[in-house]
């Protein structure tokens, strides 16, 4: 009877949403089902500088591997700074290794000008965890073109609970490059919270940061 009331109950309501928001910042290579809408924040907390950043958007599935997003970023003190439509594209699976790529194009605000950024997205199933790379590039007219990373391994992506590490950054000389370790957590059907905490090196003295985010499914 137990056994019949768990197998009713994971039917009627699946306990963990598929949202390929896996991570703090890492890109994942999965994209929601088709039909289903997320919120999704993420925050960073610098504690030096006492700057605060939000990201907001809106995430929805078109199909079994096409996903459109849309970003507002947001800072303390200067409000709205930008509004960036995104997709992403779920392209192969095999035994071995998952693929995917994502495109943004960052519209700014305030005088700040436009960015495009696109990533490809590898990962690696390690037992019930993952480790995910992103390799990409971000254009500006101000800036030109710069080579960019992230990189994060999730020891659990099916489990309520799980912890993580994850770092990102520029591929040029002198960069920051900002590096985390991440709690993981499923509260309930709808929600899920994931937590950091680390720094920023590279450039000067080393900043201590804070990383939130929250995924709800509507």
């Amino acid at each position: 009877m137990r056994r019949l009331v768990l197998a009713l109950f994971l039917v009627a309501t699946p306990l963990f949403a598929h949202h390929g928001k896996d991570f703090l910042f890492v890109e994942s290579y999965e994209v929601p089902h088709p039909h289903t809408f997320f919120g999704v924040t993420s925050e960073q907390y610098l504690l030096r500088e006492h700057a605060f950043r939000e990201e907001l958007s809106v995430l929805t599935g078109l199909s079994d591997r096409f996903a459109v997003e849309v970003h507002a970023h947001l800072e303390k003190g200067s409000g709205l700074q930008a509004i960036a439509p995104a997709v992403h594209v779920h392209l192969f699976d095999n035994a071995a290794l998952h693929g995917a790529i994502s495109a943004e194009y960052e519209i700014g605000r305030h005088g700040e000008g436009n960015n495009a950024t696109t990533r490809l997205i590898l990962g690696r199933m390690i037992g019930e965890g993952a480790v995910v790379a992103n390799i990409g590039a971000t254009r500006s007219h101000e800036e030109g073109t710069n080579g960019i990373y992230a990189i994060g391994y999730r020891s659990d992506l099916e489990s309520a609970r799980g912890w993580g590490i994850e770092a990102q950054g520029d591929l040029q000389r002198d960069a920051e490059h900002e590096i985390v370790g991440a709690a993981y957590l499923q509260l309930g059907e709808r929600l899920t919270l994931k937590l950091g905490a680390g720094a920023i090196v590279g450039n000067g003295s080393p900043q201590k940061v804070l990383r939130s985010g929250f995924v709800w499914r509507f």
